[in-house]
């Protein structure tokens, strides 16, 4: 843990630069992060729904490099911005506005970052999202080793958090159909959507308290992938079958 910040007469354990704050993963993000002592700046192209000391918030677009404001001190980022539909263009957002955040952040904060998380999709290992939602998804865990392995001789850890369906605004057009929200829940082991305060703790784990643990990917899905991939043979016998019945 970094030395303790003070920001108008308040001490805070660290600086956290979180974008796409303003709902979802992001907003619980950095909830989480303020609740635990740090600051948080959040950058969302929208107006935060964030009100509570320790948390500021700046209305700009990850894609317009020129515009993110100069921030020093920052100990943790959390590149969680993101948009869903290929007409949305994902690669604009989702990764080069992550390298966007690397360009303007990372070399000025050396000496005191600790740690980046980047958030990517199962989408990113199955194939199943829109074209240029799934690409860039996966870029991202790439773009993840590739800094861990170059950040590493300045003390800073890469990791990225996988999430699978969870209910966030951005997957409002399948919560809102109660099949389909049925149908996807039953796609995982758990049987239900994720929660976005449960991905940002496993941001918050990566960011904070996973200090031996760099270029790794944490999925947080109820293990979808798993299940996706999971077939019985006829009358195949299992040790815990029969033991509760489901």
């Amino acid at each position: 843990m970094k030395n303790l910040i003070e920001v108008n007469g308040q001490m805070y354990k660290g600086r956290v630069l979180v974008t796409g704050t303003s709902r979802g993963i992001g907003r619980e993000t950095a909830l989480l992060f303020v609740r635990n002592g740090f600051e948080v700046i959040g950058i969302d192209r929208e107006e935060s729904s964030i009100d509570i000391p320790g948390y500021f918030h700046l209305v700009r677009d990850i894609r317009d490099k020129d515009k993110l404001p100069s921030i020093n001190g920052i100990t943790y980022i959390v590149n969680n911005a993101g948009v869903l539909y290929d007409y949305e263009k994902p690669m604009e957002n989702n990764l080069y506005g992550a390298f966007n955040i690397e360009d303007v952040y990372v070399k000025p904060n050396l000496g005191n970052l600790s740690s980046i998380v980047n958030i990517s999709s199962t989408t990113a290992l199955n194939g199943h999202g829109e074209r240029e939602y799934t690409c860039s998804k996966g870029a991202l865990i790439s773009y993840t080793v590739y800094l861990a392995n170059n950040l590493a001789p300045y003390g800073v850890r890469v990791n990225c958090v996988i999430p699978g369906a969870c209910e966030t605004e951005m997957n409002k057009l399948y919560i809102d159909d109660p099949e389909v929200y049925r149908q996807v829940g039953e796609q995982n082991l758990i049987g239900r959507w994720g929660r976005p305060e449960e991905n940002a703790r496993a941001i918050y784990f990566l960011s904070v308290d996973a200090t031996f643990t760099t270029g790794e990917t944490l999925l947080v899905d109820g293990g979808e992938l798993i299940r996706n991939w999971y077939i019985r043979s006829k009358g195949e016998k299992r040790p815990y079958d029969n033991i509760i019945q489901i």
